[in-house]
């Protein structure tokens, strides 16, 4: 699809996904809780501000329970700000804002974000606009702007480091990255990617690592920072860990009877192995002659197989990745597979009986463009999605809220996550059958990445064929020594 029709189809999608969006956070099940989670970032930020501790019980809840708009009026839960201290310098200028500006201009970013995001994953992909745009709008897009989470900002700042790395601009490369650590499980592989596989950017990514630890530094002070590293972090994945509708290594260990302890070493283990094997399998893309992209993309996808926090937005940093291989020839099964598995957040923490239209259209555009499908197919794999998400949302039970009585113990000096965890163990724990199978397609997706990445980095399975043919075709990298 090429000229006029390309840029047509192209705009009656994002119009599509923009009805969805804007239908979906109008719908009167929904406003409440919208900004769900920015509502913690913006209070974070404008406790760090006043110089108190942003990681603690209070003052961060009586912030959010006066600005935000999900929280009943005798409720005592806090939502953590387990961001790092330069995360919570990038949403601080919004704190000197009114709470709902602030989260006007929050979700006028993140629409921003993603329209970077569709557009230079077209460029990089040369795959048609429609079908990137329906492998990413809910997956990237409306999830997260619903909940008004970092991932589109960070997914964004991964594409323009993966641009800036096809120019061979190494400083910009690295400043991009060091945005894109907004999500620092997300940008960390990427980083150590371009670091190992090019010496040129070691010093500008060695520049943007210092720059962020100075702003962390000036922010939140040595305190905070030396907390949120041996306290909140690790307090904030076990307080997840028991939630049924986590996606992680960790979580699925656990709730398959693994104990805390040995749950917690396999994701201690999980992690970095998996980004090892990201970055391995990136550079051997590279250098069978695959985009530059490859270096950017490929490893946090990977490395999401054992990260110890995942929530359905952050599968989302796994599509880019799946993009570029359903482009290539050796690798296009495996990026088809993830693309469809992944396109749906089949786990949300809200009701997403709204966006079932768009999750039917999702299907359908992806089976035509991806499967070369007759319309009335396509229709009819948006159809069966219909009645699957249909059935999904009808089976699931509401979480129900614990008493403030159950809060009781919880003293202002906490961490956040000690209030969280009565949250949680009250209404996260039901479901568990339903949210493990509904987990299966993020799994499916993830584990066919993992074995096309062992198959290239083992040599036997590698075949040795081009990762730099594509559908369609385009020219490959010009190998050229780094500078």
């Amino acid at each position: 699809m090429s000229g006029p029709l390309a840029k047509r189809a192209s705009m009656l999608a994002f119009a599509l996904f923009a009805a969805a969006w804007l239908f979906a956070t109008g719908a009167t099940s929904l406003p409440r809780a919208f900004g769900y989670d920015f509502v913690a970032f913006y209070c974070g930020a404008s406790v760090a501000s006043d110089g108190a501790d942003p990681y603690r019980v209070e003052p961060l809840r009586s912030c959010e329970h006066r600005n935000g708009r999900q929280f009943r009026p005798d409720s005592k839960l806090v939502v953590p700000a387990p961001l790092p201290g330069y995360a919570l310098a990038f949403v601080a200028p919004l704190t000197k804002f009114p709470y709902p500006l602030a989260l006007a201009l929050w979700s006028a970013l993140l629409v921003a974000a993603y329209v970077v995001c569709a557009v230079i994953l077209v460029r990089l992909t040369g795959l048609s606009p429609p079908i990137v745009v329906a492998a990413t709008a809910l997956s990237v897009g409306a999830l997260s702007l619903f909940l008004g989470q970092l991932v589109p900002i960070a997914l964004a700042a991964l594409c323009l480091a993966a641009s800036a790395v096809e120019c061979r601009r190494w400083s910009a490369a690295a400043a991009w990255c060091g945005l894109a650590a907004l999500e620092p499980h997300v940008a960390l592989p990427a980083a150590l990617a371009l670091f190992v596989a090019r010496p040129a950017a070691r010093i500008p990514l060695l520049a943007a690592g210092a720059i962020l630890g100075g702003l962390s530094l000036a922010f939140v002070g040595v305190a905070a920072n030396a907390e949120f590293l041996t306290r909140v972090l690790p307090a904030q994945v076990a307080s997840e860990m028991t939630r049924s509708d986590q996606l992680s290594l960790l979580a699925l260990a656990y709730r398959l009877g693994a104990g805390p302890g040995v749950a917690s070493a396999l994701g201690d283990i999980a992690y970095p192995l998996a980004t090892l094997l990201g970055i391995a399998f990136a550079i051997t893309v590279e250098r069978r002659g695959g985009t530059r992209g490859a270096l950017i993309f490929i490893p946090p996808a990977i490395a999401l197989v054992g990260v110890p926090y995942v929530h359905a937005h952050h599968l989302a940093a796994a599509i880019p990745a799946a993009l570029l291989l359903a482009g290539t020839r050796q690798w296009r099964n495996a990026g088809v597979v993830a693309i469809f598995c992944l396109a749906i957040a089949w786990i949300a923490p809200y009701d997403q009986t709204p966006l079932l239209p768009f999750g039917t259209l999702v299907i359908a555009t992806l089976s035509a463009g991806l499967l070369r499908v007759a319309p009335i197919r396509a229709a009819a794999f948006g159809a069966l999605t219909f009645g699957l998400m249909f059935a999904a949302q009808a089976l699931r039970t509401a979480p129900v809220p614990p008493p403030p009585s159950a809060y009781g113990f919880v003293r202002g000096s906490d961490l956040a996550q000690v209030d969280w965890n009565v949250m949680i163990g009250a209404g996260f724990h039901g479901d568990a059958l339903l949210l493990t199978l509904l987990a299966l397609p993020a799994w499916i997706a993830l584990l066919v990445l993992a074995r096309a990445a062992l198959s290239a980095v083992l040599p036997k399975a590698s075949g040795g064929e081009d990762f730099g043919s594509r559908v369609p075709a385009r020219p490959k990298s010009v190998a050229v020594p780094d500078a």
